[in-house]
């Protein structure tokens, strides 16, 4: 299996995970996880992308800022995993291979290289992209 290279939405599993520190030592949650299905933004579809070779990517999901404030994907990580966030000893131990998740791929440039990264995570059956969400009438 490859890296996936299209910017867009996904579903998929999670299939390895493990808390671990950036290379500035803030800690962060690292998820390898292959997509089973992309969504087409313009049809408002789900499609299948089992088949595809370009399936996963691993994310690296900064938890804290240096002043050791949480960050917005602490708050991700809580809803999607179910973890209560006192503890990153805790985190490590759940049991995550298989969880189902969506995530966010887009286009990133360090140092000008452009990669593939995983720019936030959502619920599996959550509205997929970072659009704005309108209240609805009722």
């Amino acid at each position: 299996m490859s890296t996936i290279r299209e910017v867009s939405s996904y579903r998929g599993v999670v299939l390895e995970h493990a808390v671990a520190a950036t290379n500035s030592g803030l800690p962060q949650l690292v998820l390898k996880v292959r997509a089973l299905e992309q969504y087409e933004k313009d049809e408002k579809v789900w499609m299948d992308y089992q088949t595809r070779e370009d399936n996963e990517i691993t994310a690296y999901l900064v938890l804290f800022d240096k002043k050791g404030d949480p960050i917005f994907h602490v708050k991700d990580v809580m809803r999607v995993f179910e973890w209560d966030g006192k503890s990153l000893v805790g985190l490590n131990g759940l049991d995550l291979e298989g969880a189902e998740l969506q995530f966010e791929v887009a286009e990133h440039t360090y140092e000008g290289k452009a990669s593939m990264q995983v720019q936030s995570i959502r619920g599996y059956d959550e509205e997929p992209g970072n659009s704005l969400r309108k209240l609805d009438a009722n």
